[in-house]
């Protein structure tokens, strides 16, 4: 199973990034659509990131797909690694960034940017050396520019 985003961003973004390098705005809602229990890595992004990530307990998406697919469709834009968000986000035609490690699983593909079954996400690859903080930054900068 892979890491919630923010945990796998703590480990490449320094301790105190400047606020624009994490959010494209500061009007911004940031959600957690990572199932199981998050309470944990949640307290620790407010300190990291200086944004404020809300949770809705009453959403269990491992018992409940049409209230996960809802929440999913209430979004403007997901922003996710590869978990089951990026693809149910995918099937519903949410605007989606997928970050991807240097060695993604099969099913996204080979070099390209995206996947002919959900012709909404745009995948954003990282390569070897890189970080993920560029590929926040380009994220970032997508959404800006929608």
């Amino acid at each position: 199973m892979e890491k919630p985003t923010w945990q796998i961003l703590r480990n490449e973004i320094p301790r105190s990034p400047r606020p624009d390098t994490v959010t494209p705005t500061s009007t911004n809602t940031f959600i957690d659509l990572q199932y199981g229990e998050t309470q944990a890595e949640r307290r620790e992004v407010k300190p990291d990131f200086g944004v404020e990530i809300v949770h809705d307990a009453s959403v269990d998406q491992m018992k409940d797909l049409d209230g996960f697919a809802a929440q999913i469709a209430a979004m403007d834009t997901v922003v996710s690694v590869s978990v089951s968000a990026a693809h149910m986000a995918g099937a519903l035609g949410v605007p989606t960034y997928v970050l991807l490690s240097p060695a993604p699983q099969w099913k996204w593909g080979g070099n390209e940017d995206k996947v002919p079954w959900y012709p909404n996400v745009q995948l954003l690859r990282r390569s070897h050396g890189d970080t993920c903080k560029n590929q926040i930054d380009r994220a970032a900068k997508l959404i800006r520019d929608q």
